[in-house]
């Protein structure tokens, strides 16, 4: 791989320097087209001036034309007319003696030559070439050609010496080119030089560290915004990460340790039988709360990385609530709660996850009967409103405070730490109930006074 593909600001470097000389060169060659075309201009003005002046002359005195001397001793000087005149039948009649030809031009061809002027090039064996304008003249002593040439050697010479005026040049602009370059690729790259210092000394320790923003409004300042943002959602879930390690660990760690009190006192010796029969039956109480709370984390670790499938199905929600409600029946009844499901909302079509949702309001019933003094009531129904279907969960347990509504949907979070040992809460249910709200494209809310509270799920309806 090339180096320079390598550094971006080499890369900026030489990439300008190739634009600027692509601009030179161009320019070059449209400057040296342009100066070729206007000295030609030039020089055509000046032989039709010339042709008018030897046109008036000759129809005003033909007789005073006389030939002149045909030898000369020097060669032509720059900007030099020859001077030809030929009669109609292709006879000499005149030339001018500024100097002589090695090899005189070819004779005119009459037939080419009109009353307008015509412009021609031709060019001797010696190489040298030459510019010619001629016409034909009527004149009181007949027809007339007049023919005048001159050298386009000098055109020639100022074009190459504007070329290589431009070609010593060239050389300086290309060095200020990639100086020019370096610099405003340094000037350019610089903001992303601080951007990563500063990245770099960003870790796990200091995650709450952002990068300069310098201006927000350009394409680097928008870049280190985004990078801002990015350091903001790594550092909750970080944070989160480190919350729910934590959190985990003390759930784990308390049926663990009350699993490893209740043996170490049943291996004490001399304990009757029925000691023997409650320590069993209390580590399995706790097996089960840990059971139940390994199996809640990893659903949720499943949930986060996105490797639960749902499995949608068309179901009529009354009749799969009354299902769901069978389930826990036992345990509202070992309370003298009353657990009922309001059908008075009619048929209620749902498509959803039978599985996943079945366990979002298992869920909120299982909260609603640890939470619900005994006698109390608890109360399952289903609304179709607009293109939402709403399954409310309704208790008359003690409430929820208005500003706890929002955080009791944290991970491990309970209103009543001293009571979540007795109702074997874990504080994951209702996170879960969440993440399947969200996953079918709704939401859980939670509502109520003093009196009770209703949690409900609002799900998309059958369309």
């Amino acid at each position: 791989m090339p180096l320079f593909t390598r550094n971006i600001r080499t890369l900026l470097t030489v990439r300008y320097t190739l634009v600027v000389a692509a601009l030179m060169l161009v320019y070059s060659g449209v400057n040296l087209t342009f100066q070729y075309f206007y000295l030609s201009t030039q020089l055509e003005l000046n032989l039709k001036e010339d042709l008018e002046i030897i046109q008036e002359i000759l129809i005003t005195n033909d007789v005073m034309i006389n030939p002149l001397e045909r030898i000369s001793d020097h060669h032509p000087k720059p900007y030099e007319r020859f001077v030809e005149i030929w009669s109609d039948s292709g006879r000499p009649l005149y030339h001018s003696s500024a100097f002589r030809f090695e090899v005189n031009p070819p004779p005119p061809n009459p037939a080419r030559y009109g009353a307008e002027p015509r412009f021609f090039s031709f060019r001797f064996p010696s190489g040298e070439q030459w510019r010619t304008i001629g016409m034909k003249v009527t004149t009181n002593a007949g027809v007339r050609i007049i023919r005048i040439s001159m050298s386009e050697e000098h055109l020639h010479e100022q074009i190459w010496d504007i070329f290589r005026f431009m070609s010593y040049l060239t050389p300086f602009f290309l060095i200020i080119a990639v100086l020019s370059g370096s610099y405003m690729a340094r000037q350019a790259l610089a903001p992303i030089d601080v951007m990563a210092v500063q990245a770099e000394r960003i870790g796990a320790e200091n995650l709450r560290e952002r990068l300069a923003v310098a201006n927000k409004e350009d394409e680097l300042g928008h870049l280190a915004a985004v990078l801002n943002d990015l350091l903001d959602r790594l550092q909750r879930s970080f944070q989160r990460l480190k919350d729910f390690t934590a959190d985990a660990s003390h759930e784990l760690r308390t049926p663990l340790t009350a699993m490893r009190s209740v043996g170490e006192v049943g291996l004490q010796p001399g304990q009757p039988p029925e000691q023997y029969r409650e320590v069993i039956g209390s580590m399995l109480e706790e097996n089960n709360r840990l059971t139940h709370l390994v199996d809640s984390l990893l659903f949720l670790s499943k949930a986060d990385s996105d490797r639960v499938a749902l499995q949608c199905e068309t179901f009529e929600v009354s009749s799969f609530l009354r299902d769901t409600a069978d389930i826990l029946q036992i345990l509202a009844e070992e309370k003298g709660q009353a657990l009922e499901v309001d059908a008075s909302g009619g048929t209620v079509m749902l498509t959803a996850d039978r599985t996943l949702l079945r366990r979002a309001v298992l869920n909120l019933i299982d909260n609603a009967v640890k939470y619900t003094p005994e006698k109390g009531r608890i109360r399952l129904s289903a609304l179709r409103t607009g293109d939402r279907v709403r399954i409310s969960v309704s208790d008359t347990g003690p409430g929820i405070a208005p500003e706890e509504r929002e955080k009791i949907f944290d991970r491990f979070y309970r209103l009543d730490k001293d009571r979540s040992r007795e109702t074997g809460g874990s504080g994951l249910g209702l996170s879960i109930v969440q993440w399947i709200a969200g996953v079918h494209g709704g939401a859980v809310t939670v509502t109520g006074g003093t009196g009770g509270s209703t949690f409900a799920l609002e799900l998309p309806a059958v369309r």
